[in-house]
């Protein structure tokens, strides 16, 4: 088999990999419809489990219920909601994604910024630890996981959405995200996939 070339998640050990939670705030997860947050939440969940057990590193991106959203951000009012239904409980990660955490990295960015990597300290951490291969599961697919896969893609990382850890109120954008958008820069694959092809050295080949 062809060794992976450097564009792909496989040709990345453990070491240079990790596993970005993207804005699962408990209010996130239950305002999607149809269960689909609780869905994405669940396969999100299993793929930490499956991470951990490979010394993958796991990092969980949030909103800073402390921070008003910076004054120049479109619809700033919406985002100023959001904080302020934070402070009345929601912003907390479900209990699925904390158990076990240990000393798992957690990182907080002001309301409107929507891409995880404008969190402070997020990408120095992602580079002094040497990892370049991005593993992406959020809410939302037209939201975090898009504005955070186009950043990381621009700033040289190997990034990977998991496209059933991710899910968005809008089904037909999600699919097109999926299906069309993502996929021109990054890879997408189900999680169970990506577990597979992981473990097999084929993703990207």
């Amino acid at each position: 088999m062809a060794s992976p070339p450097i564009d792909a998640p496989s040709h990345y050990p453990a070491s240079q990999t990790a596993l970005l939670l993207l804005d699962f705030h408990s209010m996130f997860v239950e305002n999607l419809a149809d269960g689909k947050g609780q869905n994405a939440l669940s396969i999100a969940a299993s793929t930490k489990v499956w991470a951990k057990s490979k010394n993958i590193e796991i990092i969980h991106c949030l909103i800073d219920a402390d921070q008003t959203p910076y004054p120049t951000c479109k619809n700033v009012q919406r985002f100023a909601s959001i904080i302020s239904s934070f402070k009345s409980g929601g912003k907390e990660e479900p209990a699925a994604l904390r158990e076990d955490a240990g000393d798992e990295k957690t990182f907080l960015r002001r309301g409107g910024y929507v891409s995880a990597l404008k969190s402070p300290g997020l990408a120095a951490y992602l580079r002094e630890k040497g990892i370049v291969s991005l593993v992406l599961a959020g809410l939302s697919t037209s939201g975090c996981v898009l504005r955070t896969a186009a950043a990381a893609c621009d700033d040289e990382f190997v990034v990977t959405v998991l496209e059933d850890g991710c899910a968005d109120n809008d089904q037909d954008v999600h699919d097109a995200l999926i299906r069309k958008v993502l996929p021109g820069r990054g890879y997408v694959y189900t999680a169970e996939a990506f577990r597979e092809g992981w473990e097999n050295g084929t993703l990207g080949l």
